[in-house]
């Protein structure tokens, strides 16, 4: 007679259940989320790279000084006149549009500053953003954390290696508001891999940002361009890199609306290191984790509706709080005491 205890059959049985029972993937909702759609006409949606409630948005212009422009973005167009850091998404009213970036080769000085670009060769879901630059033959990606973003540019040819950064340009209603928006800007070079500055700004609302950009390789040179208007208060420079082809840049930039001590904080904070893939994929992850809050049943274009709306409504507001910051916003009940109050119970935990 074969004698066994309670607590050996127990064991038993659960190794059974544990070594058969397969493990559960957690679905991927960011897979039904479409960010080119309402990217053409006036839906003023753009297909770049943010994470909810992101302060960092940065993505690609094809255009700007129009009503059209809201967002920097048309589906239809097949030019690119760089990437910048921020953006509205969705308004009637352009603003922000940010520290322009546009990754070139050949000659530095150009009459026009753009590349062609083959829709085919475009990608963007939550969290990432590519495309290649033709005329250059750069291929750019992008992707972002909540006060910062990440560039990495494979330079394929065997030009010289440039990044035109356009401290001037933002997203305005014509070229007129453009030569003029900036009302005071400071560009410092703290040194070959490092530069920092402030623009104070007034589109639909007066404004300053501070900004932090790193580069992953030194500069090996750099020139202003000569201003297109006398009243421009901020300069465009194009940067030299010393890069073989196949070889790539990477760009991280932070934003702070309290200064570059705190946009370095961000920096710090947020990408310390420079892992491109790992941001996109924790990036992937937020966005996941807050569309799966809603679980919905239907078709496969059914759900693709409904992920890329949810997306699109959680792009915005935007946190401007500090690292650090974020759990401590003002009440939005009047207080004489000065008490401050945690974030609303919708944003907490996201």
């Amino acid at each position: 007679m074969i004698k066994t205890s309670f607590a050996g059959l127990l064991a038993g049985v659960l190794t059974v259940l544990f070594t058969s029972a397969k493990p559960v993937q957690p679905e991927d909702y960011t897979k039904y989320v479409n960010p080119f759609v309402c990217a053409s006409e006036f839906g003023h949606c753009f297909p770049g790279a943010c994470v909810p409630f992101g302060l960092i948005q940065v993505g690609p212009e094809t255009g700007n000084c129009s009503w059209a422009y809201c967002s920097g973005y048309q589906s239809t167009d097949s030019t690119i006149n760089g990437f910048s850091q921020d953006r509205l998404n969705g308004t009637g009213c352009p603003d922000l549009g940010d520290l322009l970036m546009l990754p070139f080769t050949g000659n530095p000085v150009r009459k026009n500053y753009n590349s062609k670009f083959k829709k085919g060769q475009e990608q963007a879901s939550p969290g990432y953003y590519s495309v290649v630059l033709t005329d250059f033959g750069v291929k750019a990606e992008m992707t972002a954390a909540e006060h910062t973003a990440i560039h990495k540019y494979l330079f394929q040819g065997n030009e010289p290696s440039h990044l035109l950064i356009d401290f001037q340009s933002g997203m305005v209603f014509n070229d007129n508001v453009l030569r003029e928006h900036v009302l005071d800007a400071k560009v410092t070079l703290e040194s070959d891999k490092v530069i920092s500055g402030f623009c104070r700004t007034s589109v639909w609302l007066d404004r300053t940002y501070y900004y932090l950009i790193e580069f992953s390789r030194p500069i090996t040179g750099r020139r202003e361009l000569p201003k297109q208007d006398a009243r421009e208060k901020a300069p465009r420079m194009v940067f030299d890199f010393d890069l073989k082809p196949g070889e790539e840049l990477l760009v991280k930039v932070a934003l702070s609306s309290t200064g570059i001590e705190n946009a370095r904080k961000n920096l710090q904070a947020e990408i310390p290191e420079w892992e491109f893939d790992k941001v996109c994929r924790e990036g992937r992850a937020k966005w996941n984790k807050l569309l799966s809050r809603i679980q919905v049943e239907g078709t496969r274009e059914q759900k693709d509706i409904f992920y890329t709306s949810m997306y699109h409504l959680f792009i915005q507001p935007n946190n401007i709080a500090d690292v650090g910051e974020g759990e401590l916003l003002h009440d939005c009940k009047p207080c004489r005491s000065g008490h401050r109050g945690r974030l609303p119970e919708r944003l907490q935990g996201i």
